[in-house]
């Protein structure tokens, strides 16, 4: 889905890449932040994984929004 947003332009293709790294440093970070909340028990083991399906799916969907359903 990132290639067609790629092939747009170059200056929108930095942009989107730049957003991208930014946008998987909060999910790691978000996610992280679960699993520390649930450390003492089992939870942490579906909470983070699901975190992480979860923020992937939204930013699936924001980028088809934004960058490739128009085109």
């Amino acid at each position: 889905m990132l290639n067609k947003a790629y092939k747009k332009s170059d200056w929108i293709s930095d942009e989107i890449k730049q957003s991208q790294k930014y946008w998987l440093q909060y999910r790691d970070a978000q996610c992280s932040a679960i699993y520390s909340f649930y450390e003492r028990g089992t939870m942490r083991f579906i909470a983070h994984p699901s975190c992480m399906v979860e923020l992937s799916k939204q930013r699936q969907k924001e980028i088809y929004t934004s960058f490739v359903e128009d085109w």
